[in-house]
Parts: structure tokens; sequence; C-alpha cells
């Protein structure tokens, strides 16, 4: 599908640089320094699913 879709091909790419540019670790320090408690399990949240969908995608 990937080699025959050109617009699957490119949007898994995108998909690809945006995780090659994200740090959760940076993104969960932001969250202690400048989020109001109450807030945090949505952070947890978001790193969570950016981990499951990193793991779908290296399938």
């Amino acid at each position: 599908m990937y080699n025959q879709w050109p617009f699957f091909r490119v949007t898994i790419d995108l998909v690809e640089m945006v995780f090659a540019k994200g740090d959760p670790g940076i993104a969960a320090l932001n969250d202690r320094l400048l989020v109001s408690k109450d807030l945090w399990p949505f952070g947890e949240q978001l790193r969570s699913k950016y981990e499951e969908t990193k793991k779908l995608l290296l399938q």
C-alpha cells in the first residue's frame, strides 16, 4: 500500500517526521513546570497515545 498509493506514502512520511521531532520527555517536563496539576492526566494520556501510535507505525 505504501508503494502504490502516493497519498498514503506522503501521509506516513509526514507522521514519521512529526515523531522524529517529538519528545515525550520534554513534554512531560513542560507539564510539570508550566501546566496546572488538574491537567496532568491529559498530558499523560497524550503521551500514552503517542507511544501507542508509534508502535503501530513501526509494525
